[in-house]
């Protein structure tokens, strides 16, 4: 076996082990997760045609896979979280032979470590959403469109590319961007070639196909998001949305910011150190003369228009299906500087990967949580008189609700609210409270819903864990 093929399964090996031991520490279901595990467990397949509850949205095919995964398997944890984790170990295998059509042999270990370590793809492996598919999608594109290449634009590639197209179109958002970015290439090469002519033909019919399917998509489904009951959606990622056309000093600073800003999220890396080896990838890539430029950059280009036309938000989770592109530019990169000088090659590797190992070595030892709501409810069904009242407040009530049956709540024994009608438990002698998303939008609600409740009452307990918090109150003595 090739040196090169050694030390990649090696490191295929290791980030395979670090997204199995985040995937067995089942930890809880965060906000964002238990409203789409709702949305899940409580609807059935047709509804997944219509809008969401809880201001949620996902891919119809994820949400059916799902939906299957927890009517053969059960509803529990870790089976909403088994496709994530699947499709994240199926990634490491498609980014592995998609590296090896972009770079040279010998830096495909250097993409590898970058792929397997990096923080976010390594968190989304094992969430109950949809990023961590959307990245395997994506990646599952692009091996299927380099056999179409390799194979001189075979007709029988072409099938296959459009059969997979039109699947990946309903199991992921973004995989329209992946799509329409190669089919434009994969045209115009075939244009030039007067000697595929068939090819053309039927890669113009599976187009045409695939328009036809993301028109389906569309009026079933993606149109939603747009409606009036869901603009909240895409509300909350104004700040995500490209400038367009810019207008303003402050429109040119969002390229400017939102362009550093993907190397460490989504990308998991340090923007300093990324900036440079990206430059020289992309240029790199450009004086090939070939169309690999082009593949990975014209998803990029059109999933910014679509931003700048408010389609779609640029950023965070939302993007996760880039950062493969973007390693591979960097890889490229690092590969070209390396080239001229091997030292400035070694030593800007070393300085990038030094994030990715230290923050993978965190994951091993301490699993990544997020909102421990199960140490909760657990402390509560342990200390919880049949007198006492559960208030959930805001964030709280939707991974409660979740989880209320595996702990054996009933809808009786909880209440929900903003914080704004505490007043009205004033004489109970034992009210809990329950905080949620607490490291987030909720904190200031939760710190003057405390000081209230300090003012009117007396604390007797708290118990907290990361994310969420419980307090009991006696609001027997009435101010």
């Amino acid at each position: 076996m090739q040196a090169y093929k050694k030390w990649s399964w090696s490191i295929l090996i290791i980030g395979a082990a670090l997204r199995t031991v985040q995937y067995l520490y089942n930890r809880s279901l965060w906000t964002d997760e238990a409203t789409l595990a709702l949305n899940i467990v409580n609807k059935n397949f047709h509804e997944f045609f219509f809008p969401l509850d809880y201001e949620q949205g996902a891919p119809i095919g994820f949400l059916i896979i799902e939906k299957l995964a927890i009517s053969f398997l059960g509803n529990h944890d870790y089976i909403l979280r088994l496709f994530p984790f699947l499709c994240s170990l199926i990634s490491l295998i498609l980014f592995f032979s998609v590296a090896q059509w972009f770079i040279k042999q010998k830096m495909i270990p250097l993409a590898l470590c970058f792929f397997s370590l990096s923080y976010h793809i390594l968190y989304y492996a094992t969430e109950c959403k949809q990023y961590s598919s959307d990245v395997a999608i994506t990646l599952l594109l692009y091996a299927t469109i380099i056999h179409v290449v390799s194979s001189g634009y075979r007709l029988s590639q072409i099938l296959i590319l459009g059969l997979i197209s039109n699947i990946a179109i309903w199991l992921s958002h973004p995989s329209l961007f992946i799509i329409a970015g190669s089919n434009i290439v994969i045209l115009l090469r075939l244009l030039k070639d007067k000697k595929n002519k068939k090819s053309a033909h039927w890669f113009l019919f599976l187009c045409s196909l695939e328009m036809i399917n993301f028109l389906v998509l569309y009026s079933v489904s993606l149109r939603t998001l747009f409606d009036s009951t869901h603009l909240v959606i895409l509300e909350g990622w104004t700040f995500a949305y490209m400038p367009f056309p810019p207008r303003s000093p402050a429109d040119f600073k969002w390229f400017i910011s939102n362009f550093f800003g993907i190397f460490k999220h989504p990308g998991g890396l340090i923007p300093s150190l990324s900036v440079f080896p990206f430059f020289i990838g992309c240029i790199t890539m450009v004086r090939e003369k070939n169309d690999n430029f082009l593949l990975l950059a014209l998803p990029l280009f059109l999933t910014l228009l679509a931003s700048g036309l408010h389609l779609f938000p640029f950023s965070g989770r939302l993007i996760l299906f880039i950062v493969p592109i973007l390693l591979l530019w960097i890889t490229k990169g690092i590969e070209k500087i390396s080239e001229y000088s091997s030292i400035v090659g070694v030593a800007l590797t070393a300085a990038m990967l030094c994030f990715p190992i230290l923050s993978a070595t965190r994951y091993l030892m301490y699993p990544r949580t997020k909102e421990e709501i199960k140490p909760i409810m657990a402390y509560l069904k342990k200390n919880k008189r049949p007198e006492d009242i559960i208030y959930l407040q805001d964030a709280a009530k939707f991974s409660f609700q979740y989880y209320s049956n595996q702990y054996g709540f009933q809808k009786s024994e909880y209440v929900t609210g903003e914080g704004k009608d505490l007043k009205k438990f004033q004489g109970r002698k034992r009210f809990w409270i329950v905080f949620s998303h607490v490291e987030s939008i909720v904190y200031n609600k939760k710190y003057l819903t405390l000081l209230y409740l300090d003012t009117i009452g007396k604390k007797l307990d708290s118990f907290i864990q990361t994310g969420t918090e419980v307090y009991l109150y006696d609001l027997s003595k009435i101010s």
